[in-house]
């Protein structure tokens, strides 16, 4: 009989004590997204979860990647839920730094979410395991000033037709308003290398387990980053979208467009051009040559140093109800990476930045014909590499295969450095 009084003790003070450990969790969601978006998002968690304390630390996009890096290289100090870029997350899957979401508890494949494949493939790694729940996704698209192109008496289906109609554009509209087409030669090698390179579900930068910087796509795109820039079709050799000297000539009329993913419309209203925005002087297309290309998007991950990984999934699931992902693209403009949500009414509304055009529609569209590729430990290294022989092919002459070869034996000795 004391026994048994004394079992149900024990089971009580067990129990007591798991209530207390649960009404004390507390997660930390380390985030680059908007904070209007994450504050609401955490107060609706709140009251389906009142257990659990949710912290925003929000940090730059640079910042928040640089504080897990160091984080994960020291063994602590991880937030419970983090935001990644495809950009980035092969590095990490490849320290071994975040939780395998294919497993169970998570079984993530099994949650019936739909996904753009492009960014599915990039939340894996090379045995298809996931690590990365993809939020939103990124089909590169081209906003442009409509009055620009109206004044070289071309339509933007013939100023896109293929790449070299996409020069003699150019070239026209130069020439009759003395505007660049784009802002810098890199702005187009970047996003484009993502989607030309491969072979579909393979690595960007390596074919057959080899480095091919030297490739015939990486070639063909940067004579075309060259002619563009040896005839001043571009304002810059280098530099980001929304540097200030182009955020300059953006408003002065004197920039056609720029080449990126969906969350450039909001770019467009808040940087680029507010009052040309409001005038309706901005449309949105796909890439010259019909060149179908993601640019990437983010993941929510949890970092193996997590003690919290049962409340950080419970997050991220509340994260990927249907409402919370309307949400994130109804207030920053994004566009969600689950596609079954695109049947949504307003995914067919009507843009005010774009002259009445259904850019959204337009982006599920595109993100259909969006090529799958993998993601891979060496894609920073290699597009580093990359981005300075470009910058030394076009600014000091030099000859193009001989630099693309030697960046690719410099790629090679590289990977063996991480071996």
């Amino acid at each position: 009989m004391k026994k048994s009084l004394l079992s149900i003790a024990l089971s009580t003070l067990l129990l007591a004590t798991s209530s207390q450990v649960l009404a004390n969790s507390k997660i930390v969601f380390s985030h680059y997204l908007s904070k209007d978006y994450v504050n609401t998002m955490i107060e609706g968690f709140k009251k389906d979860n009142p257990d659990i304390e949710v912290v925003a630390m929000s940090c730059g996009f640079r910042d928040c990647h640089d504080k897990l890096t160091t984080a994960l290289a020291v063994g602590e100090g991880a937030p419970d839920v983090v935001t990644i870029s495809t950009i980035k997350l092969g590095t990490f899957v490849n320290s071994g730094g975040l939780v395998n979401l294919t497993d169970a508890p998570y079984s993530m494949d099994k949650t019936g979410w739909q996904f753009d494949a492009s960014m599915l493939t990039l939340s894996q790694n090379d045995k298809g395991q996931l690590f990365g729940v993809p939020f939103d996704t990124g089909p590169v698209v081209m906003v442009y000033r409509k009055d620009l192109l109206d004044s070289t008496g071309m339509t933007i289906e013939e100023a896109t037709k293929d790449w070299a109609s996409f020069v003699t554009f150019a070239e026209k509209l130069k020439e009759k308003s003395g505007a660049f087409v784009l802002p810098a030669a890199t702005s187009l090698i970047n996003p484009l290398v993502m989607g030309t390179n491969n072979a579909p579900g393979q690595p960007v930068y390596l074919k057959d387990g080899k480095p091919n910087l030297n490739s015939k796509e990486i070639k063909f795109l940067v004579n075309l980053v060259k002619e563009l820039y040896d005839k001043q079709l571009v304002a810059a050799l280098d530099g980001s979208s929304n540097d200030q000297k182009f955020i300059k000539l953006y408003r002065e009329g004197k920039l056609f467009s720029d080449i990126d993913g969906p969350w450039i419309e909001g770019r467009v209203v808040q940087e680029y051009d507010p009052d040309g925005a409001k005038k309706g002087l901005w449309r949105v297309a796909g890439i010259p040559n019909n060149t179908n290309v993601n640019a990437g998007g983010t993941v929510f991950a949890i970092p193996t140093q997590s003690k919290h990984k049962d409340a950080s999934w419970k997050f991220i699931q509340h994260l990927m109800k249907n409402e919370s992902v309307l949400d994130i693209a109804k207030i920053a403009g994004t566009l969600p990476a689950r596609t079954e949500i695109y049947s949504d009414p307003f995914f067919d509304q009507p843009s005010e930045t774009f002259g009445g055009q259904h850019s959204m529609k337009l982006y599920t569209e595109i993100v259909k014909q969006n090529k799958p590729y993998l993601s891979s430990p060496i894609d920073n290294i290699a597009n580093e590499i990359l981005n300075s022989s470009i910058k030394k092919i076009l600014a000091e002459k030099a000859d193009i295969d001989k630099t693309l070869d030697e960046a690719n034996t410099l790629l090679q000795r590289r990977m063996r450095s991480l071996k």
